[in-house]
């Protein structure tokens, strides 16, 4: 699947890396090439993001319906879930990739395990703070239709919100 339509405004060509990953010549001289993050690597910690987001998206929305609480009070409730949850998917996404090793290639005296640079964490980041709002949309709708559909009690009651059909 192309990377664009998963990781949107973070997917790119190459990702790179700093100079200061590589190693250092037995003379002690220092590398001029331009290191990049290995595409596999990258490719696969934005894939385990995408899934993060995919996961956390699913337990908040059946947290936010998992409650007695009707009418404003979960009109509050759904609102405060869906900020809260997206700022807290793209927290755990930051912290994933910010931690994961992968490797390095282009170094001119060997390759080197380095972290995603944070400036390419925070843009995956942001791209799962916006899936994340989209998602709980979608799942609340999905919800709503399978509640009407099993007649649980706990989602029944809120199944109108925040869709009236």
């Amino acid at each position: 699947m192309s990377k664009e339509l998963i990781h949107w405004w973070a997917a790119r060509p190459q990702m790179f890396a700093d100079l200061t990953v590589c190693p250092v010549s037995p003379e002690g001289g220092i590398s001029t090439a331009r290191p990049v993050i290995a595409e596999a690597d990258w490719v696969s910690a934005f894939g385990v993001a995408t899934g993060i987001t995919l996961l956390l998206a699913i337990l908040l929305v059946l947290g936010a319906y998992e409650t007695r609480t009707m009418g404003h009070q979960f009109k509050a409730r759904w609102w405060k879930w869906l900020v809260a949850g997206a700022g807290v998917t793209a927290l755990v996404c930051y912290v994933y990739l910010s931690l994961v090793p992968v490797s390095t290639a282009g170094c001119s005296y060997g390759e080197a395990t380095t972290r995603i640079p944070s400036q390419y964490a925070l843009l995956r980041a942001s791209v799962a703070l916006v899936q994340s709002l989209i998602l709980f949309v979608l799942f609340s709708w999905l919800l709503s239709l399978v509640a009407r559909w099993t007649r649980r009690a706990t989602w029944i009651n809120n199944s109108r919100f925040p869709f009236r059909f």
